[in-house]
């Protein structure tokens, strides 16, 4: 009981330390980091970083990104209850339980077998029941679930295939992380009628997604 207090109140200075100082994050996108332990989300190894106001080196070219980040993220992206939400390259599966308390359906997709189990295992053990772990190559989507209001990619990305814009619904947003050096820019991307428009949001530091070295891409 008190090792859940503690993570209960390190969960709590997290976001007032780190993600309700951002300015412009609503009550709800707040609660729904409250509600959800970033430890649970964090195995056993790597719990001491937990709480730490990093991105998260998982091993085997895979990361958990820092939580200022991801609230920063979700907060631009302007979800609502009626979105059905693909997230690509769910690493823990954090994000996705956060999101759980925002949108009506998450699919996240994941290549790393491990994760996905321990992703399930955790929305399970929360009796989180919108969101759907599915073990598959990132850079190619999941259009078999498509098409979806909102696309997140977790980890900056050289390229953005075509057919990943394919999978956005008409009037659909994607925010995807463009690297660019040493910063790479945030940008969101709106589908209409056929037609994709780019924004620049804000510079981050990321961790690269390998599956997005890719030549053919889309481009602004």
């Amino acid at each position: 009981m008190n090792d859940y207090k503690n993570c209960m109140d390190l969960n709590k200075n997290m976001v007032e330390g780190q993600i309700k100082p951002l300015g412009n994050i609503s009550n709800q996108i707040m609660n729904a980091f409250l509600s959800i332990p970033r430890d649970q989300f964090v195995p056993l190894e790597f719990k001491n970083f937990a709480y730490l106001e990093k991105n998260i080196e998982l091993g085997n070219d895979r990361f958990l990104l820092k939580p200022s980040l991801i609230a920063k993220i979700i907060s631009l992206a302007d979800f609502n209850s009626s979105d059905t939400v693909l997230i690509i390259g769910s690493s823990t599966g954090y994000s996705s339980a956060i999101l759980s308390n925002i949108a009506e359906t998450v699919i996240s997709i994941e290549e790393d077998d491990q994760l996905v189990k321990f992703s399930e295992t955790m929305v399970l053990h929360k009796k989180i029941d919108n969101v759907v772990f599915l073990k598959k190559d990132l850079n190619e989507g999941c259009p078999e679930h498509g098409p979806f209001n909102k696309i997140l990619i977790e980890g900056a990305v050289e390229d953005i295939p075509n057919y990943l814009f394919e999978q956005l619904d008409e009037n659909g947003k994607m925010i995807a992380i463009i690297a660019n050096g040493e910063l790479s820019e945030v940008r969101e991307y709106n589908k209409v009628e056929e037609n994709i428009g780019s924004k620049f949001l804000f510079n981050c530091e990321a961790p690269k997604l390998k599956a997005f070295n890719k030549t053919d891409s889309f481009n602004f």
